[in-house]
């Protein structure tokens, strides 16, 4: 029946994105559109400004059909364990045809290539990027310099082209049947669902409204006309009821939640993933030095450790995940699940043709796990939501005692 699937943070939605779906529907020619998105916590080692539920709904207005969560142990890592959850959820529906990605070079065919690379890993290719990993290069570059080195090929580098080569490396490794779309980002003056150069990525837009927030009359923020050209209506409409009803969301919130736990842990942070080679020590003295976010990661940062890797350790040690849960969820060969955020009628009827066998969770307070790789899962969850929304909301509510956004739409079959 021709169902897309689209992997996403929407953090928040924008024009950007919107161009996304209608140009990866008009190539896959269907409007049944599947999007795996982050819950609360997201890739780039951050709280989504908005709640899940919310971006959700604002997917399915936009041209979603049916929004489903990523777990957080996916949600918050590195792009290789970011695109492995969500390739398994999409592999184990069993109704997706399609995955479309953006991309800044446009290049399927040498994303391809690489992907290739990176999963068969021949010698060579570990021989080169043991030898820049010696050398103290993150892994990101240590893999670019390797690429570069065996190929002659210029570097990945740009967010949606590592992404998109993690999506590909991973749709091979699994064998799935679902074949690769491919959309090129576009600039400014790109018709109607370009983004303004200002506001280019959904970063830019958080960066704005952070520094906005302090510039407020009353309830309404000083909006620029270049940022409104740039999101769509029901986008601002969220952002104002988010600012005016509950907060917008940032790590620094949870600064002093994190200091807490490094201060009474001290050498033993080093259990927690991505901490290691005595890095413990580094972030201890950088929290006794600072209280400020920015300060802390600058004063953290090495040649081998890049600010978001730091920031998704601070995330890991906020919400409890070590390296044994990260090394047993790697490992296992059992069936996950995902929790319906949104969806429309169309949404509904994919629900119902999709695997009876995988989880797909409407009630979260009804859901009990069955295998130890769903307990694992559905731990991680419920504290990440259990953080989250004990600062959202001015009065605290479990995310878990919320049911899935159902989206009317008129003329819509």
């Amino acid at each position: 029946m021709n169902v897309l699937g689209i992997i996403a943070e929407y953090n928040p939605f924008h024009n950007g994105h919107l161009y996304h779906i209608k140009q990866s529907c008009t190539v896959s020619k269907t409007q049944k559109v599947v999007v795996i998105m982050s819950g609360n916590f997201v890739q780039r080692g951050d709280l989504a400004i908005m709640d899940k539920h919310l971006r959700a709904k604002l997917a399915v207005q936009n041209g979603a059909s049916l929004v489903l969560e990523l777990p957080v142990l996916y949600a918050s890592q590195s792009a290789d364990f970011f695109a492995k959850g969500a390739i398994e959820i999409l592999n184990h529906l069993g109704i997706v045809d399609y995955l479309s990605f953006g991309s800044e070079s446009g290049n399927i065919e040498h994303l391809s290539s690489v992907a290739t690379l990176f999963h068969e890993e021949p010698e060579e290719y570990r021989y080169l990027l043991k030898h820049y990993l010696n050398q103290g290069y993150p892994f990101p570059k240590a893999r670019s310099n390797a690429l570069e080195q065996l190929t002659g090929c210029s570097s990945i580098s740009t967010p949606n082209d590592v992404l998109g080569v993690e999506y590909l490396k991973h749709l091979s490794r699994t064998k799935s049947a679902i074949k690769p779309i491919l959309i090129q980002r576009k600039g400014a003056n790109h018709e109607d669902h370009a983004m303004n150069t200002e506001f280019s990525s959904a970063t830019s837009i958080r960066n704005y409204l952070t520094h906005m927030s302090t510039k407020f009359c009353g309830n309404s923020p000083l909006y620029s006309e270049e940022l409104l050209s740039s999101i769509p209506a029901a986008t601002l409409d969220a952002l104002l009821y988010t600012h005016t009803n509950h907060r917008w969301m940032s790590l620094e919130l949870f600064l002093n939640d994190i200091k807490t736990i490094i201060l009474r842990e001290g050498k033993h942070i080093s259990n927690y993933f991505e901490v290691s080679e005595g890095l413990e020590n580094r972030i201890y003295e950088s929290f006794l030095a600072s209280d400020n976010l920015e300060e802390i990661l600058t004063s953290i940062k090495t040649k081998r450790y890049t600010l978001t890797r730091i920031r998704h350790i601070l995330l890991n040690i906020l919400l409890n995940i070590t390296k044994d849960t990260m090394q047993e969820l790697n490992t296992s060969n059992e069936m996950g699940y995902a929790r319906i955020l949104a969806f429309d009628e169309v949404g509904r009827t994919l629900i119902r043709k999709s695997n009876k066998e995988f989880p797909l969770i409407n009630k979260a307070a009804n859901f009990r796990p069955s295998n130890r790789k769903q307990e694992i899962l559905w731990n991680a969850d419920e504290i990440a939501d259990t953080i989250y929304y004990s600062r959202y909301r001015s009065s605290y509510s479990n995310g878990y005692v919320l049911s899935p956004v159902f989206v009317k739409k008129r003329g819509r079959e």
